[in-house]
C-alpha cells in the first residue's frame, strides 16, 4: 500500500493505492491520524487506485 497526500482547495486529498488490509491498516490509520492531529479536518480519501480492501481496512477507514 502507498499513501500520497496533496492539498486541493481547502482539503487534503489522501490517495491510497494497493491493498488496505490487516497488514496495512495500521499504517493507513497512523497517517490519517497524524493529518488530523496536525489540524487538518477536511480530508478526502481517494480510493481510485485501491485494488483490495478487507474488513479490517474498512474498519480502519470508518474509525477515522
Amino acid at each position: 500500500m502507498t499513501i500520497h497526500t496533496h492539498q486541493e482547495n481547502d482539503a487534503i486529498v489522501v490517495a491510497v493505492s494497493g491493498r488496505l488490509d490487516t497488514v496495512t491498516e495500521s499504517e493507513y490509520s497512523a497517517a490519517v491520524l497524524a493529518l488530523i492531529e496536525s489540524g487538518n479536518h477536511r480530508l478526502v480519501v481517494d480510493l481510485e487506485q485501491l485494488v483490495y480492501i478487507s474488513s479490517a481496512g474498512l474498519r480502519g477507514m470508518l474509525r477515522m
